[in-house]
């Protein structure tokens, strides 16, 4: 195992593919965060008030990262048959299906987590964070989106290991996601465990209210507060049912695996 994953990093590295399009995931977060809040579509510019408002901003471009990084670490041998050469090699496929796969997800759900610190950090550079929500809240909702990002990873190995096609498995994860964002507009409660994309949306969405006033001079003036905190039970329900519903994702897709002829 520890070969095949020194191949995949040398590979990673040698391409420099998996770079470029981290890069411009990070640009393109950059870049909306500081028109969102440039703006001023949230009646202040500051950085918590365009992330109670805009919460897709912190996780939509990321979720097309992990996609993207699972179908090419866990895919790209099998285009070309480097796959049946390291199984020929002397590896086992349990080794072969292990090492593709966690380091895949372990790989995609982290760099996806980095993309998430991305609008916050942009954003407190480049204008205040405000007093709307409580930074150190919002540093733990978004430390806690690694683990959405590992049932969604995992996911997405299972679908490598079908198609058999890095661009394939992007392209129909990405629907996919397309698919669940649309439904997550459309359902009143899906803030919820149920999904991985729920549950970015519950660690995303902050409780708040807001009302105006008409002042003779200032002119329409706005009040809002939010509560930023989480409760404990969906902290533990965040990791625990992201890492048991992962371990039921790599087992099945181990289960389609074992029985490939790899043809």
């Amino acid at each position: 195992m520890k070969n095949i994953i020194k191949s995949i990093i040398y590979e990673l590295i040698k391409s420099r593919l998996m770079i470029i399009l981290f890069c411009l995931m990070a640009a393109m977060n950059i870049l909306v965060t500081i028109l969102n809040i440039s703006e001023n579509t949230f009646h202040e510019a500051t950085t918590s008030a365009m992330l109670s408002e805009a919460k897709s901003t912190t996780f939509l471009f990321a979720e097309f990262f992990v996609i993207a990084a699972v179908g090419l670490i866990a895919g790209s041998d099998f285009k070309d048959k480097v796959a049946n050469y390291e199984l020929m090699s002397g590896h086992s496929r349990i080794q072969f299906y292990l090492a593709r796969s966690i380091f895949s997800v372990i790989f995609a759900a982290l760099m996806g987590t980095i993309l998430s610190f991305i609008p916050l950090v942009s954003g407190n550079i480049f204008y205040d964070f405000g007093d709307r929500l409580v930074l150190g809240d919002v540093i733990l909702r978004t430390f806690l989106y690694f683990f959405p990002y590992i049932r969604l990873a995992a996911f997405i190995v299972i679908l490598t290991f079908i198609v058999k096609n890095q661009y394939a498995v992007m392209g129909i994860g990405y629907g996919i996601l397309s698919f669940n964002t649309v439904l997550s507009g459309t359902i009143s409660n899906h803030d919820n465990l149920l999904t991985a994309n729920f549950n970015l949306n519950l660690l995303a969405d902050y409780d708040g209210w807001s009302v105006y006033n008409i002042s003779k001079t200032e002119g329409i003036v706005n009040y809002a507060s939010y509560d930023s905190s989480l409760s404990t039970g969906n902290v533990i329900g965040t990791i625990l049912i992201s890492i048991a519903v992962m371990a039921v994702y790599l087992i099945i897709g181990y289960g389609l695996f074992r029985r490939d002829d790899l043809s």
